[in-house]
């Protein structure tokens, strides 16, 4: 690829992502490890908020009424032993609904939005990153999660954007 057309769709697609990391509100988390299961913990490392999904083949957006809620979490594996994960077993509850919203995709933390699978494995005495993302009433907070059917809060710093 030529110099001068290489530099130029990397500015295309660096203003791209400058905007569509614009589409999303980010809220930090106060650091708390929070369990999957004997062996596996886990922390949110941060929320974001927005109505779209970038993917190389283009977008993917929340239906009337939602939004889509990431949560990026950092899981460790305390075992030396391989662990299967099932990102199926986290859900966002809403308080006022009592409604249960399931990870509607498990994504790899890159700078470009890459699918991984719902059912995962991790290594032994590891540590995976994942942005998993939910589809949540447009108007509501995310402030409760269940794990496992052990239900945490969302624990908000003082600075979200």
């Amino acid at each position: 690829m030529p110099k001068l057309l290489r530099s130029a769709f990397l500015a295309v697609l660096l203003t791209a992502l400058m905007i569509l990391a614009g589409c999303y509100s980010t809220h930090s988390v106060i650091s708390q490890k929070y369990k999957y299961d004997d062996e596996i913990s886990f922390t949110i490392d941060k929320v974001q908020e927005g109505t779209n999904i970038s993917t190389g083949n283009g977008y993917y957006y929340a239906s009337r009424g939602h939004k889509f809620v990431f949560l990026f979490v950092s899981l460790k594996n305390g075992s030396s032993q391989k662990k299967k994960l099932d990102f199926g077993n986290f859900y966002l509850l809403d308080p006022k609904t009592h409604g249960k919203y399931k990870v509607e995709f498990a994504m790899l933390e890159t700078a470009i939005n890459m699918f991984g699978s719902v059912d995962s494995q991790i290594q032994g005495n590891d540590t995976k990153k994942r942005k998993l993302v939910f589809t949540f009433p447009k108007d509501e907070t995310p402030e409760m999660f269940s794990v496992n059917d052990v239900i945490y809060k969302i624990n908000y710093g003082s600075n979200a954007n």
